[in-house]
């Protein structure tokens, strides 16, 4: 579901922005402020030590949000640290 564009630059590919709608929807982040440096400022030590186990249905609704968000950072180089490490988080 992505537009794909032929310009006299070159060919242009535009994510599907249902995608990009629902995924805002399922963080809930409508009215959030973009930052330039995602990523957050914990060790691995401390990563692994704030781990909690998720519960099926939220485990099942975290890789939803990952997957989409991957395949959304394909077209989007702005989300694509987000997306990898949302699908880290998986493994």
């Amino acid at each position: 579901n992505r537009v794909v564009r032929c310009t006299q630059e070159g060919w242009g590919i535009e994510p599907d922005q249902r995608r990009a709608g629902l995924l805002v929807q399922a963080l809930e982040l409508q009215g959030a402020h973009g930052v330039t440096t995602p990523g957050e400022n914990e060790s691995r030590d401390q990563e692994e030590e704030n781990e909690v186990e998720l519960g099926p249905e939220e485990a099942t609704n975290y890789r939803s949000i990952a997957a989409r968000a991957n395949s959304l950072s394909a077209g989007r180089p702005d989300i694509m640290y987000a997306g990898k490490e949302l699908c880290r988080g998986i493994a």
